[in-house]
């Protein structure tokens, strides 16, 4: 049986795992008194600190750091309790899930679909993590999972058109991203080195966090399905950023960054900047140089959308011819 202490131990041996502290009271610079909270690659993790007579209750996304729905046939010994989907409001409006989880941007029904899960054990919830935030490729089958990481070679992305301005802002400032660098001239690719897509990553939001402030916007860090939350007066815009060291003409979309962008209910701005140089300095990579684009009131056309892959459920076994 796992309780809330082993689960929080289990979480907190993640490398680059970082807890998300209380903001204020008495408890401030420490987890919230119903919840063990933690972030890594702009997903969020909230533990009940209560134990379950099943063992343990678990708030996520429901969707992985890649984009992967919950496979919930693959941990038979954990249960999704409850769903919540965007704009769930709950019997009396507080969101129907915890505070201490809903607080956090990635689980907030309010921009994110969310779930409920029972835990009963340590090996599945180690593997529920592996799953949730696609440490080093893994799936929850324990192994590297190409089909959810990897977009091939030559297949179709996801196109759009820009107005463009030039920038000579250099030097990475500190922020987190989630979307990958191209090695492919001209398309947005999965960027295997992950210190390389890291500093293309937070030099782009850098650029376009400089932007919006420059605009008189307040900048918020948000993570999926959009990146940043820009704020003035009434006004609200949620920017997706994208970074590149080639030159593009492509960039890869999830399906909730496109549903986000669809909605009509806030503005929408697609932030690319492609063609950074990034250079090794001593540890470090610094990225500098770029050439940063914008399209405000960005609606993703579908004419312009291709899809990059598909998942295939395998059919029943009466369709298979079994080899000895």
């Amino acid at each position: 049986m796992i309780t809330p202490e082993i689960a929080k131990n289990i979480v907190e041996k993640i490398k680059g795992i970082k807890p998300c502290f209380a903001e204020k009271g008495e408890r401030k610079g420490q987890h919230v008194k119903y919840g063990y909270r933690y972030e890594y690659s702009n997903r969020h993790i909230c533990i009940a600190t209560r134990s379950t007579e099943s063992g343990i209750t678990v708030y996520l996304n429901q969707t992985s750091v890649s984009g992967a729905k919950f496979p919930e046939e693959m941990f038979p010994l954990s249960t999704v309790t409850d769903r919540y989907p965007i704009g769930y409001k709950g019997k009396t409006g507080d969101k129907g899930l915890s505070s201490s989880a809903a607080r956090l941007p990635s689980i907030n029904p309010d921009f994110n679909a969310s779930m409920r899960i029972s835990v009963s054990t340590p090996d599945v919830f180690q593997r529920i993590l592996d799953w949730y935030f696609s440490i080093n490729g893994v799936s929850a089958k324990g192994e590297y999972d190409t089909n959810e990481l990897d977009v091939k070679e030559g297949a179709p992305q996801p196109a759009f058109e820009a107005t463009s301005f030039e920038t000579d802002q250099k030097g990475p400032e500190v922020s987190d991203n989630k979307d990958a660098d191209s090695e492919d001239s001209g398309s947005q690719g999965y960027e295997q080195d992950p210190e390389m897509r890291s500093a293309v990553e937070l030099y782009a939001e850098s650029i376009a966090t400089k932007h919006y402030v420059s605009l008189g916007f307040r900048v918020q860090k948000f993570g999926k399905p959009f990146d940043l939350l820009c704020e003035k007066g009434g006004e609200t815009i949620h920017v997706e950023v994208k970074g590149s060291r080639t030159k593009l003409d492509t960039v890869i979309l999830t399906i909730n960054e496109v549903s986000d962008a669809e909605n009509a209910d806030w503005q929408s701005d697609l932030f690319v900047v492609d063609q950074i140089v990034v250079e090794r300095l001593g540890d470090e990579l610094v990225a500098s140089g770029g050439v940063a684009r914008v399209i405000q009131k960005w609606i993703p056309s579908q004419e312009m959308l291709a899809p990059s892959q598909f998942r295939y459920r395998l059919p029943d076994e009466s369709q298979w011819k079994f080899l000895k």
